[in-house]
């Protein structure tokens, strides 16, 4: 709510001109040009950017971790599954998620957002029709 209002403030007294800098250079860049008006930007741009590295390794990281549980037979408690296995599923993440950056960047990646949601929402959608 903070920055919804900040940037709203830097749009009406026409510091930044976000709705152009969107719609020519993209949603990320917009968001960077914002920090960039905050004080001391120089410093908190470079902060930012380790911290959403390290946000999305630990991510990547859990998720890789718990797929390599659920695929590991017979694991009992306690156990950890193999690091080849951790490894082998981190490295799949990363490979899909290549695939969506790689070829047209944040468009293809938010393209295929209604393919990943779809089944959801049919699953859902099955949920409510047996509700009633």
């Amino acid at each position: 709510m903070i920055f919804g209002n900040y940037t709203m403030d830097l749009q009406a007294r026409g510091i930044l001109n976000l709705a152009e800098i969107i719609k020519t250079q993209g949603v990320p860049r917009a968001i960077v040009e914002i920090f960039a008006t905050l004080p001391f930007s120089s410093i908190i741009l470079p902060i930012i950017l380790v911290l959403l590295f390290i946000s999305t390794a630990t991510a990547i990281n859990s998720i890789a971790y718990t797929l390599a549980m659920v695929t590991t037979e017979k694991l009992k408690t306690g156990e950890k599954p193999a690091k080849w296995n951790r490894l082998f599923w981190a490295l799949v993440l990363g490979g899909l998620s290549l695939t969506l950056i790689i070829p047209g960047g944040d468009e293809t990646a938010s393209s295929g957002g209604g393919c990943r949601v779809f089944p959801n929402h049919v699953y859902h959608g099955d949920h409510i029709v047996w509700f009633y």
